[in-house]
């Protein structure tokens, strides 16, 4: 008995159903707007912060450097291009300020060189007509000063030579109510002066721009010392004034001691 095989049914396959994308009225979307949708809305602030937290992003990704554009004298230029503008620029004012310091440096180590000159000019002297004179000489020679004057008090120096062009004598209260804060041991005033000031620190005040108001005071107010330059610019009231502190402290307490070998002698 022979027995027939049939083949097995066969199953039809289910046909996949696409759903197409609608938008909230029902319509169908095209397929470039619903993945458009679906991707992330990423704003310029998140890009820099990114860009801040990863600073090494462009060295993995270089190939973006060459397609970034910044706007550079109104056209977009290419982001190397721009850093090398930088760079060149920074360089450019890095060398400017490397010169503006030498040229400090060596106007610093002159000015060292005549201060120390003349401060030993004086520990050299000990009397005080020489004293007058070592100074407006190495003022005149060393500094090559337009302008100076020595004023000593008289409350300081009972005897004292007689006046000249660069030395008169004066009393500490007559100083005070011309000059006010001038006459402070601890301030030394530079910049321009007022009228008033100037008619009595320099007899040619119609060619002094600027000055320098340096007290002498040392245990006792000694008197003043009186520089002015025609620049109105060349004395300022915001420079520095290590060299003029230390010329300071050294004409003092020389003047100190020649006022003391005054009073012994007599």
């Amino acid at each position: 008995m022979s027995t027939t095989t049939r083949p097995p049914a066969q199953q039809k396959t289910p046909k996949k159903t696409t759903h197409k994308a609608t938008d909230s009225t029902g319509d169908r979307q095209p397929k470039s707007q619903a993945v458009k949708s679906h991707q992330p809305n990423i704003t310029g602030q998140q890009v820099v912060d990114f860009i801040n937290q990863n600073p090494d992003f462009l060295m993995h990704n270089p190939q973006l450097v060459a397609e970034i554009l910044l706007p550079f004298s109104g056209d977009p230029v290419p982001l190397m291009q721009h850093q090398i503008r930088v760079l060149r620029e920074k360089n450019k004012a890095l060398e400017a300020h490397i010169g503006l310091i030498t040229t400090t440096a060596m106007e610093n180590e002159a000015l060292l060189d005549n201060t120390i000159a003349l401060a030993l000019s004086l520990l050299e002297t000990h009397e005080l007509v020489q004293l007058i004179h070592k100074l407006e000489q190495g003022l005149t020679d060393i500094f090559s000063v337009q302008a100076a004057h020595l004023y000593l008090f008289d409350t300081m120096f009972h005897e004292l030579p007689p006046a000249n062009q660069f030395f008169q004598k004066t009393s500490p209260q007559f100083a005070q109510k011309i000059l006010g804060q001038a006459t402070n041991p601890k301030h030394i005033i530079t910049g321009p002066q007022r009228p008033e000031s100037l008619e009595f620190l320099f007899p040619e005040a119609h060619t002094v721009g600027s000055a320098a108001v340096v007290p002498l005071h040392f245990h006792a107010p000694i008197g003043l010392l009186a520089i002015g330059h025609s620049n109105s610019l060349h004395f300022r009231p915001d420079q520095d004034h290590l060299f003029l502190k230390f010329l300071q402290e050294v004409i003092s307490r020389v003047f100190f001691g020649a006022a003391a070998n005054v009073a012994t002698s007599v």
